[in-house]
């Protein structure tokens, strides 16, 4: 299974990067840690949502040095069913290396989890597992990831 297979909305992100991004420099905004109760299968699901500032770094070099980073967007990711979760370090900044997602093989009650991993450049970092995930919204932001309103 690829992960455009299992994560819903997965699509949104590759439309406007062209391609599925490293995350590398990017920035965890936000994070929600919080459970519901699911009726119709009878138990409480814990999830987490995170946010991301991601951007698109071109070969453009500005005049202060630093290279022209192009197509800012807040992209939130949703998980359910978590588990083994381990996370550290949140802090002022969150800046990441990169945000690497591997399917798991399928256990044996037939569910297949995904591994998170967030390898931290600075401020938050950790791994946990999930039976199910998604894209929940892309939202074009400016370069410090305030939300540009239409």
């Amino acid at each position: 299974m690829k992960l455009s297979e299992y994560l819903e909305n997965y699509n949104s992100v590759e439309e406007i990067y062209g391609y599925w991004p490293s995350f590398h420099d990017a920035e965890i905004k936000s994070v929600a840690l919080n459970s519901y109760y699911k009726e119709e299968e009878g138990y409480t699901c814990p999830y987490m949502e995170f946010t991301v500032h991601c951007f698109e770094m071109t070969s453009s070099v500005k005049s202060n040095g630093y290279y022209e980073l192009i197509k800012h967007n807040l992209i939130t990711f949703r998980f359910e069913d978590i588990y083994d979760s381990e996370l550290i370090g949140f802090d002022h900044q969150n800046a990441i290396l990169s945000l690497e997602f591997e399917i798991l093989p399928t256990n044996e009650r037939g569910f297949t989890p995904i591994l998170v991993e967030i390898d931290p450049a600075n401020g938050l970092g950790g791994e946990f597992k999930a039976f199910s995930g998604k894209v929940t919204k892309v939202l074009p932001c400016d370069s410090k990831g305030h939300i540009i309103s239409a």
